[in-house]
């Protein structure tokens, strides 16, 4: 499950918390949210910069260095090396403030 991988690569230093309306991950704060649909699941991570890629469907600029990303999973393998690496990212620039 696409969840699994992506909970597992980003190690244990994260925690995992159950939302109202899905699930975050975070460090000291949340870096990272997930929901879910029947046949999707979606993934939204922040960063200080602007990532061009089809995969991103929606960007939000939260503020100056909060730039909200969304991408939408289909398959367990879209939790593949390039998202973690912009999960981890995320991790490192907004999860330890």
């Amino acid at each position: 499950m696409a969840f699994d991988a992506l909970a597992e690569k980003l190690g244990k230093s994260i925690r995992v918390d159950g939302v109202a309306k899905g699930i975050h991950f975070a460090a000291h704060s949340t870096f990272a949210g997930i929901t879910t649909t029947k046949t999707k699941m979606r993934v939204e991570f922040l960063l200080g910069r602007v990532i061009k890629s089809p995969r991103i469907f929606k960007v939000e600029r939260l503020g100056p260095s909060r730039i909200a990303h969304h991408v939408e999973l289909t398959e367990p393998c879209g939790a593949d090396a390039e998202l973690i690496g912009w999960l981890k990212a995320s991790r490192d620039e907004h999860g330890t403030r």
